[in-house]
């Protein structure tokens, strides 16, 4: 591997106030390369989700250190750390987070209205990546007037308009039926092989965690294992 695009160092996570702590993670070490498909694999209560929330700035280590593209970003102020989600990370949620009284272009023209982009050009920038996601017809309608499978599309364009470098999805097939999480798995690859961004997704699933390149298993806020997949493209 070249040098890594994310490079974590004992990092743990511990929760709890008044003499209750409870640890999350215990502990990882973790390098990702730039342009790795990668699943965070693991049972509720894991740590999965603990460590994508740190792995995008939404929370900090208890101890250890996060380097992001070279730079320490563990110990960054809340208004660092929201300049470097804004700039290097796209974000896929299972539950869409998408803003329900606004059409999707306005969802997804949300992140460049943040990045300071003009409203002429974060708009045609939207437009472009609704379009490249099969939904210019679909531009000016509201999420509760879209599908499941929609409106994770809406996600997943609003998550590369600003070109990020690094998207983190959590769970992005588990509200959706098998058929609707196959399409989006298939769309998120393409959208990798054109753009060589990085993907980390967080799931439970063993057929999303095939379709990845590269599996991480963790379990009682460990990384228990970290494994190539081979004939990824052939999960169904």
């Amino acid at each position: 591997m070249t040098t890594p695009v994310v490079a974590i160092r004992g990092v743990t996570r511990v929760y709890g106030e008044n003499g209750m702590y409870v640890p999350v993670l215990r502990g990882v070490d973790l390098d990702i390369g730039a342009g790795e498909i990668v699943a965070l694999l693991g049972p509720s209560g894991s740590g999965k989700s603990t460590l994508l929330n740190i792995l995008g700035c939404l929370d900090r280590p208890t101890q250890g250190t996060y380097h992001l593209g070279g730079r320490d970003v563990s110990t960054l102020s809340p208004t660092e750390q929201a300049w470097v989600r804004l700039r290097y990370l796209g974000f896929i949620f299972q539950s869409f987070h998408l803003i329900g009284h606004a059409t999707a272009l306005e969802n997804v023209a949300m992140p460049l209205y943040y990045a300071g982009v003009p409203r002429k050009e974060r708009f045609a920038q939207a437009e472009a990546a609704l379009r490249r996601l099969d939904l210019g017809e679909r531009m000016d309608h509201r999420p509760n007037q879209l599908s499941g499978g929609q409106r994770q599309r809406v996600a997943i364009a609003r998550s590369i308009v600003n070109r990020p470098r690094i998207i983190l999805a959590d769970e992005p097939t588990g509200a959706l039926d098998s058929k609707t999480g196959v399409e989006v798995l298939t769309l998120l690859r393409e959208l990798h092989d054109e753009t060589g961004v990085t993907l980390i997704v967080v799931t439970h699933d063993e057929k999303v965690a095939a379709w990845a390149d590269r599996r991480i298993r963790m379990q009682d806020g460990k990384v228990v294992s970290d494994e190539e997949v081979q004939h990824a493209a052939a999960a169904h």
